[in-house]
C-alpha cells in the first residue's frame, strides 16, 4: 500500500502539534485571528513537510521518498521510506545524546528547516539540530556544546531511525536477514611489537549488525519494497559508529565526539555533526546506496586520470622493467630516472610519508621508554646512514611526536629492511601545527622535500602518501595538538578525549592538494577506517595479503570507496613464496573487481617469469574494465553459489560483466541481464573476453572453473 501525499492541514496535523484533520476543527479556531494564525502555520509546516520529502532520482517511482514526522516537542513520530511507515514507539527513536557509557540517552529535539534547540540543564549540554532537503533525501545537521567549557569530556550524539523488521548491508556482498543470527564483532587486534603503555591503537569495528569504518549504511525490508540508507558526507571527517538494534528496531548512528576548551575555535568544547539520509532500492539496497552517494558526491568521485596500469615498486631501476605496458604508476624512489619513466609511459609519484620519522640502523637495542628518551636527548650511534638523521629527527618528534594518555610520546621499536634497529615515532600530520624557523612539523618538513622535488623534476604527476592505515591508527593526547584539529575531536574506548591521527592525515591530504593544484595524490593504505583520507585520494593504494584470498572484508571496501578512480593493489605474500595456483586466483579474484593485482617482487622480479603468460592475458582486461568504470548496481544476476557478478561501464560496447568463480569447486552459472533497465538489446550480442569467444545466448550456462574468471562485454 502506497502511501498518500499529505495536504496543507494534514502536514500542520502531521509535523506542527498532532491536532485534529479537517472536519473536526475544534471551536477556537472559528475565530477570525486564529484562523488566519493555523492558516500561517499551516503554510510554513506544508513547505517543510514537502522539504523532508526529499526528491528522488529521476529514474526512481515518485513513491520512493524518504519522508520524517516530528511532533511539537521535536521528537520523531514517524518514518516514511516509500510505500512504508515505520512508527517510533515512545523514545525508541530520535535524537539523542549520552555522555558516558553507563549514562541514559538523554532525548534532543529536532526542528524542520531551521535549528531546534535543546537545553540539557542538568549535564550542562545545548544540542541544535534541524532537518532540510537535500537534493536527493533529508540532511541532519546540528552542534552540540558544552555550555561549562571547563574540561574535556566524552559525548555521543546518537540518531536513531525506526526501521523493522531489517535486512542489514554489510558490504556490496553481506547482508543479515532480520531473523539470522549475526556473527560475533570482529576487532583489529593490538599490534605484538607496540610496547606496553606505549601508544594506543583505535579499533575498527566489524562483522554483526555494526560497523565503524564506512561512513554509509543500509537496511532494507525482507521483501524489498522499501530501504534507506544513512550516510556521513565526505566533507565532514568524524568518528562514528553505525548499528542496527534489534530491540528496540532501529537503525542508529552515533557520532563519538570529544568535548574540549583547548580544541580549535569552531570546536572549542563542541562539535558539528552531519548526515544524509535518502531512500534506495529495495532490492540493490548497499549497491544503490553506493551509487547515490557517489552521485550525491561527485567531485569526490570524479576520475582525474585515464592511465591505468599496476603499481610499480621494489625494483632496482627502471631499466629491470620488462613489461612496462603492464604498469602505470611509479612509486618513485629514484627520481633521476623519471625522464625514463616519462619514456616508458609511466606515472611518476616520489614517495613520502609524513605520518612517522624513525631514528634508523641504531648500534645498540633499546629496551624501553627511558632509552627512548636516551636516544632524543643524545645522538645514538648507528651502524649506517638512515633516510633521516637525528638532527632532522629530534625537532619532529618535539613539535609533531604524539602523546599517550599518561602524557609520553608515542613511539615504536621495530626491525625492518630499511631502517634496521629503529624507533619510530608516529607524527601528527596536521598543516596547522605552529611550524617556523628553526621549529618544523612534520607537515612543514615533508611540504619542503616536496617542493624540492617538484623543482628538480617538474614533469613529476604527482606525490605518493605512503602508510595511511598504520600511522593514522594512532590515538594522539597531546592538548597542545588539538587546536590543531580541523575535524571535531573524538574519544576512545575508555571515554579519554583524543585526536584520531587519521584525522590530521586528512588535513594533509587536503593542502596537499592545495599546493600541489591538478597533480594527483596517490595514498597507501586505504583499508577499513580510511574512507576519509580515501575521499582526497586520487589513486587508491592497499598493501594485500594472503587473508585478502579469502575474506572480502578489505577489498569490498576498498572497490566501495574508489568508485571510478583507480585503485591499485600490492601483495605481500609470506617467506615462502607464492604458488602459481595461488597467483592465479589473486589476479583473477582482483581483477573481477575492477582492482590492479601486482605483488611486492622481492628480491625483483620474483615470479616475472612464470606469471607472464598470465599478466599478458589478464591485465589488457583489467584495462577494460577500470577504464568503463565500476557501476556498484549490476542491473545482472549470476545464478549459482559463492559466484561474483560486477557491471563496469554504462552503455555498450563499453559495457562489461565480470564473472567470478570464488569457490574451490568449479562451478555453471547462468546470468540474467535486466536488458531495459540498462538500455540493452535483449539478444546481445555477447562476447567472452577471456576466452575470446562470440555467445550465442546467456540462457547457455557459464562453466567456471574453481577460482576462475569470465569477462562478457556488451555490444561486440
Amino acid at each position: 500500500m502506497h502511501h498518500r501525499p499529505a495536504c496543507c492541514l494534514c502536514s500542520l496535523v502531521r509535523v506542527a502539534h498532532t491536532c485534529s484533520v479537517p472536519g473536526s476543527v475544534s471551536p477556537r479556531f472559528r475565530k477570525r485571528k486564529s484562523r488566519y494564525r493555523c492558516l500561517k502555520l499551516a503554510l510554513i509546516c506544508a513547505v517543510a513537510a514537502l522539504h523532508l520529502a526529499g526528491p528522488a532520482a529521476a529514474e526512481d517511482p515518485p513513491a520512493n521518498a524518504v519522508r520524517i514526522v516530528v511532533d511539537g516537542d521535536g521528537r520523531l513520530r514517524t518514518l516514511h521510506v516509500g510505500p512504508r511507515a515505520f512508527a517510533g514507539h515512545g523514545e525508541a527513536a530520535g535524537l539523542f545524546v549520552q555522555e558516558g557509557d553507563s549514562a541514559a540517552l538523554a532525548v534532543a529535539g529536532l526542528a524542520i528547516g531551521q535549528g531546534r534547540v535543546t537545553d540539557l540543564a542538568p549535564a550542562g549540554l545545548r544540542v541544535t539540530a534541524s532537518l532540510e532537503s537535500q537534493a536527493d533525501g533529508l540532511l541532519l545537521s546540528g552542534l552540540v556544546e558544552d555550555q561549562r567549557g571547563q574540561a574535556e569530556r566524552s559525548v555521543d550524539v546518537v540518531f536513531r531511525l525506526p526501521f523493522a523488521p531489517a535486512v542489514w548491508w554489510g558490504s556490496i556482498s553481506e547482508t543479515i536477514g532480520p531473523d539470522a543470527a549475526p556473527a560475533a564483532v570482529a576487532r583489529r587486534r593490538e599490534r605484538k611489537d607496540l610496547p606496553e603503555g606505549a601508544g594506543v591503537l583505535e579499533r575498527i569495528e566489524h562483522g554483526g549488525l555494526a560497523q565503524d569504518f564506512m561512513p554509509l549504511q543500509c537496511v532494507t525490508t525482507p521483501d524489498e519494497q522499501a530501504g534507506m540508507a544513512l550516510a556521513i558526507p565526505p566533507d565532514t571527517p568524524c568518528r562514528f559508529r553505525f548499528a542496527h538494534l534489534r530491540e528496540p528496531g532501529c537503525l542508529e548512528l552515533r557520532f563519538l565526539f570529544g568535548l574540549s576548551p583547548a580544541a580549535a575555535p569552531e570546536w572549542r568544547s563542541r562539535a558539528t555533526f552531519r548526515a544524509l539520509l535518502y531512500p534506495v532500492d529495495g532490492h540493490w539496497g548497499f549497491r544503490d546506496a553506493l551509487r547515490r552517494y557517489h552521485a550525491l558526491h561527485a567531485r569526490v568521485f570524479q576520475r582525474r586520470t585515464q592511465a591505468s596500469g599496476l603499481w610499480l615498486v621494489s625494483m632496482p631501476s627502471l631499466k629491470d622493467v620488462t613489461d612496462p605496458e603492464n604498469y602505470a604508476f611509479w612509486q618513485a624512489t629514484r627520481l633521476r630516472e623519471t625522464p625514463l619513466a616519462m619514456q616508458m609511459g609511466l606515472a611518476a609519484f616520489p614517495y613520502c610519508i609524513v605520518g612517522q620519522r624513525e631514528l634508523g640502523y641504531l648500534r645498540q637495542k633499546v629496551s624501553g621508554y627511558d632509552d627512548v628518551l636516551s636516544a632524543l636527548a643524545s645522538k645514538p650511534e648507528s651502524t649506517r646512514k638512515a633516510r633521516y638523521s637525528w638532527e632532522v629527527v629530534k625537532p619532529l618528534v618535539e613539535s609533531s611526536a604524539l602523546h599517550g594518555p599518561d602524557g609520553r610520546i608515542v613511539y615504536r621499536l621495530r626491525e625492518t629492511a630499511w631502517a634496521g634497529n629503529s624507533i619510530s615515532f608516529p607524527m601528527n600530520p596536521s598543516p596547522f601545527l605552529p611550524a617556523g624557523d628553526g621549529h618544523p612539523t612534520a607537515a612543514s618538513h615533508t611540504f619542503a622535500e616536496i617542493e624540492e622535488e617538484f623543482r628538480n623534476y617538474p614533469s613529476l604527476a604527482g606525490v605518493f602518501v605512503d602508510s595511511l592505515a598504520m600511522w593514522g591508527s594512532y590515538e594522539n593526547y597531546r592538548r597542545e595538538h588539538f587546536a590543531a584539529a580541523r575535524s571535531p575531536l573524538a574519544h576512545d574506548a575508555q571515554g579519554r578525549v583524543c585526536l584520531p591521527n587519521w584525522m590530521p592525515h586528512v588535513d594533509f591530504l587536503r593542502e596537499l592538494h592545495r599546493r600541489i593544484g591538478p597533480r594527483l595524490v596517490f595514498g597507501n593504505g586505504v583499508r577499513p577506517g580510511r574512507a576519509f583520507c580515501a575521499f582526497e585520494l586520487d589513486i587508491l593504494g592497499m598493501e594485500c595479503s594472503p587473508l585478502d584470498l579469502v575474506s572480502r572484508t578489505q577489498i569490498d571496501c576498498l572497490r566501495s570507496l574508489a568508485g571510478p578512480k583507480p585503485a591499485v593493489c600490492l601483495l605481500n605474500y609470506p617467506e615462502e613464496g607464492l604458488s602459481r595456483a595461488e597467483a592465479e586466483q589473486y589476479v583473477q579474484r582482483f581483477v573481477a573487481l575492477g582492482l590492479a593485482p601486482e605483488m611486492r617482487r622481492v628480491p625483483w622480479p620474483r615470479y616475472k617469469d612464470r606469471d607472464a603468460d598470465l599478466y599478458r592475458r589478464f591485465m589488457p582486461i583489467y584495462r577494460r574494465l577500470d577504464r568503463a568504470g565500476w557501476q556498484p548496481v549490476t542491473g545482472a544476476a549470476a545464478r549459482g553459489s559463492d559466484v561474483w557478478l560486477e557491471r563496469f561501464g554504462t552503455a555498450a560496447p563499453e559495457l562489461y560483466f565480470s564473472v567470478y568463480n570464488s569457490q574451490s569447486a568449479p562451478a555453471e552459472v547462468r546470468i540474467t541481464v535486466d536488458c531495459k533497465a540498462l538500455s540493452l538489446p535483449a539478444g546481445g550480442p555477447w562476447r567472452e573476453l577471456v576466452e575470446d569467444r562470440n555467445l550465442q545466448s546467456l540462457e547457455q550456462p557459464l562453466r567456471l572453473a574453481p577460482h576462475a574468471l569470465r569477462v562478457i562485454q556488451v555490444g561486440r
